[in-house]
Formats: structure tokens, sequence, C-alpha cells
């Protein structure tokens, strides 16, 4: 009995002894494997729980339902339950930001969107809608900015394309309803200011196979230019914004923007570095212009223009160069879209006092709905003083 007694025993305390085995791996591997699991669901749940996450959107549904009954103030107590519940989750946000928007809360509005945006960038209409807002508030660059981002994500969306061009009238009609004083004397640096701001060492010349052909050298889809062709007749408003660079960060005398810069308004530093000018030398519509070789250069600006297919259209702009530095003669390129023109200026007699600006015009067909017009400079790779442009105008013919 004693044996079976021992066997029994002996069996009862290896299976204690499995059991204890069996909650000590459970122990150690359960937390391992929910954090897997955890780690590959998808990032935009976050790391709130499923039932956060499900939470949220219950908040949402509800929150939508008492909007539309006009239960203002019960539904935005359940979008920010939501947001609570689940701040990852972008429904709550835009929810919210529609809600303000609706009761006339713009600035409310606008800080919902901008949230939003930021767990959700490319969210389809979260650009529009708050380039509404800005339209609203009267930000036409700022709304022009979030069209344009809008179409980025949907090319064809059409309401953005008809809040775009309302953008740039608006825009437009709000500079001219007040004028700037054009050609203003802007202070003047003294010439050490002068020497210590802008001052480079000079470039050794580019070997034979690197220089710049000359206009004459250009190929025949380039048409070059120093002085404006017979000008053709322009129908309609100027379909650019900030056409002269007025707005936008101060650059005080002068200021170097690389390539992604936002500091000019409605524009774009597509590569390169440029130099934005403020009062180092006068404007020929306002104050400020751009100087496609930065410090250094050379660098390109863009805007994206609303245009219809088919259709041709004119583009007018001013041209000088900086005369502190070679190259002589300043080389400009101007494309729309895949059409492109070779513009020169010759620096000879010119100064930061007597800058020479020469009206320029350039002639495209559209081929879609938005064409990029863009400016780039073709002084080359080492060049510090380079074509100077203002005063942009596109204008269906």
């Amino acid at each position: 009995m004693r044996s079976n007694e021992k066997g029994t025993m002996n069996k009862t305390a290896l299976a204690i002894a499995c059991a204890a085995l069996l909650v000590l791996a459970a122990w150690l591997i359960l937390p391992a494997l929910r954090d897997q699991v955890l780690s590959q669901r998808p990032r935009h749940l976050g790391t709130t729980s499923m039932a956060g996450a499900d939470t949220a959107q219950e908040h949402f549904r509800r929150g939508m339902s008492l909007a539309q009954q006009h239960n203002n103030r019960a539904a935005e107590a359940e979008f920010q339950a939501g947001e609570t519940a689940d701040p990852h989750d972008v429904s709550n946000f835009a929810g919210l930001a529609d809600l303000y928007a609706n009761q006339g809360k713009l600035d409310l509005a606008d800080a919902q969107f901008r949230a939003a945006l930021a767990l959700s960038p490319l969210a389809p209409s979260l650009h529009y809608s708050l380039g509404l807002i800005e339209m609203k508030e009267k930000l036409y660059a700022a709304a022009l900015a979030d069209f344009n981002a809008e179409l980025e994500i949907a090319p064809n969306f059409r309401p953005a394309l008809d809040a775009r061009n309302s953008a740039v009238q608006k825009f437009n009609a709000r500079n001219i309803s007040s004028p700037r004083q054009v050609g203003a004397a802007p202070a003047q640096p003294s010439p050490q200011a002068a020497v210590t701001a802008r001052a480079a060492p000079q470039p050794s010349p580019q070997p034979a196979a690197e220089r710049i052909p000359s206009p004459q050298a250009s190929t025949p889809s380039l048409q070059a230019s120093t002085a404006a062709s017979p000008m053709a007749s322009p129908q309609g408003p100027n379909l650019i914004a900030n056409g002269s660079f007025e707005d936008g960060r101060d650059p005080a005398a002068w200021r170097a923007l690389d390539t992604g810069s936002p500091d000019i308004a409605a524009w774009r530093v597509a590569s390169g570095r440029i130099d934005y000018i403020g009062s180092y030398w006068a404007g020929s519509d306002g104050r400020r212009s751009v100087d496609l070789d930065g410090t250094p250069g050379p660098g390109v600006i863009t805007q994206k223009v609303p245009t219809q297919a088919g259709r041709r259209y004119l583009v007018r702009f001013d041209l000088a160069g900086n005369p502190e530095g070679p190259p002589a003669v300043k080389q400009l390129r101007v494309s729309a879209g895949a059409q492109s023109s070779l513009f020169t200026f010759d620096i000879s007699g010119h100064s930061t006092a007597s800058m020479g600006w020469q009206p320029q015009q350039f002639q495209f067909t559209a081929t879609s709905a938005q064409t990029t017009l863009q400016f780039q400079s073709m002084d080359g790779t080492s060049s510090w003083n380079g074509p100077v442009v203002d005063n942009v105008a596109v204008i269906g013919l």
C-alpha cells in the first residue's frame, strides 16, 4: 500500500509541477504575444485598445446624429469625448471642425481642421475644408496653399479647382484695392553692410563642357529674348497670386531661402536656393523681388496656376539682374508645363540703385486644368548673382 501511495504521490507532485510550469510559461509568453499582436496592428490605430477605437467611433456616430438634429452642444460633447477616447482617430476632430464651421466659429474650426491634418495630412477633403475656412477669414494666400495641397491629393476634385480660382481672384482683388507704392525707394544699406551681406568669392571660369550656351546657340524650342515682344491682348483676371512677392515673411534687406521654403506666400522654392529681396534694391512693383541665384544659387520657384486645356495664356513679368557680380548676362528659363522660353538680361551699366527692369512676356497653351509656372536660373552652379524677377502675371488670351 505504501508503495502505491508513494507512486500516487509522485504522480500528483509531477502533475502539480507541470501545471506550475504551464502557468509560468503562460505568464512569460502571453505578454510577448500580446505585444506582438499590438505591434502588427495598423499604425493609424495608434496604441489605444480596440475597445477604445470602437468607443471613439460610437461617439463620432452619435455626434454626427446630434449635429444633424441641430443639437450642437450635445454633438460637441460627443466629438470631444471621442477625441479623448482615441486621440489618434481623425474622424472626431474633423466632425467637430465641421460643427464649429456650421456655427460660424471660424477660429475653432480652423484649429480643429489643423489638428485633423496633423493626424492625417493626406485625408481627402481636409485641406479643402480648411481652405474654405481660411477664405472666410480672408486668409487668401493660406487658402490658396490648402487648395493646392488638396489638388495634390485629388487633382480632378472640381470643388477645389473652383475654390482655388476664387482664392486667386480674391487675393488679387485685395491687392488692387490696397495698391502699393510702386517703385518706392528702399532704405539703402551702407556700402560696408552691402559688402558684408552679399559679397561672395568670384567664381572660377567654368570648364568649356559646363558653360551655359548663349541664347543664339539655344535649341529651337527656346525663344531667347532681352526685350519684350509685341504685346498680346490678354483677357480676364490675373491668375497668379502674390505676383510681386509682397506677401510673405519679411526678408529685411534680403533672405536666402532653401528648397521647400514657404516664406513667399503662394510660391514654392522647388529646387536649389534663391534670395528673397526686400530693401536691398527697388523692385519693379512694390518693395520685394526674387534673385534666382541664392547665396549661393542657382534656384527655381514655382506656382500652380488654374487653366483650361486648349486655351492660350500670356505670362508677363519684369526682368532684371543682380548687378553685383558675374555673369554679365543673366539667363532665365520660364516654363509652363512642357513649354518654355529663355530670357537674358545684361547688367552692364546697372546698379542696385538703377536695376533697369525690363517687361517680358511668354505665351503657352494649357493642356490640363492646372499648369505649373516655373522660373529657373540658368547661370550655372557657381553663380551668386542671378536673374531677378518681379511683377508676375498670367492672363488668358
